[in-house]
């Protein structure tokens, strides 16, 4: 077996701390996680992220939104 790492950034801003005009925004910054750049398109961050054996996800509740991946370890 492999041996990996994890990293999680927490985020202590979830869909509590919305306002009442902004429902949603927790839950639109977790799916813009890994959204397309101005030079590199969605495909091509997953493209990459895997290619390098490592898996990048993203949660949002209502504590919190939460950033996380999994690397092979030397590739973090």
């Amino acid at each position: 077996m492999t041996p990996t790492s994890d990293l999680s950034i927490v985020v202590q801003s979830g869909s509590r701390a919305e306002a009442p005009g902004a429902r949603g925004v927790a839950h639109l910054m977790q799916e813009a996680a890994f959204a397309s750049t101005e030079n590199r398109s969605n495909l091509a961050i997953i493209r990459t992220t895997e290619m390098a054996g490592s898996v990048l996800s993203a949660s949002s509740g209502r504590e919190s939104i939460t950033y996380s991946g999994k690397f092979l370890q030397g590739n973090l």
